[in-house]
């Protein structure tokens, strides 16, 4: 894996990320890392639990105005089916009322 150094850990590496301080590549590393406590962390959960909320609303507010978009179709095509079926009302009783007055003075 090491090509160099003598297999002591200095040297040129050919995979993975490049090791400063000598140790292997795997072991595991102290005092690195995140921070569990402290105001930092505190100040970077927060941030990130606000970005969660944030992203949450935002897509609470798309589903929403994608069904208020949904639901106004549907008005809209309701409120269009009642006007046509209105409409084929009025026209069959006045078809309903010429064939009634032909039928009463056929001599009109």
């Amino acid at each position: 894996m090491r090509s160099g150094g003598g297999g002591t850990g200095q040297g040129r590496q050919t995979t993975g990320a490049p090791d400063h301080k000598g140790a292997d590549q795997w072991a595991p590393r102290t005092g690195q890392g995140r921070q569990s406590s402290g105001p930092r962390a505190q100040v970077a959960r927060r941030g990130t639990l606000l970005s969660r909320l944030a992203f949450l609303a935002l897509l609470n507010n798309l589903i929403l105005v994608y069904c208020e978009t949904l639901l106004l179709r549907l008005t809209f095509l309701t409120l269009l089916s009642n006007c046509l079926t209105f409409s084929r009302f009025i026209f069959g009783l006045l078809d309903g009322y010429d064939l009634f007055a032909r039928a009463t003075f056929p001599y009109l």
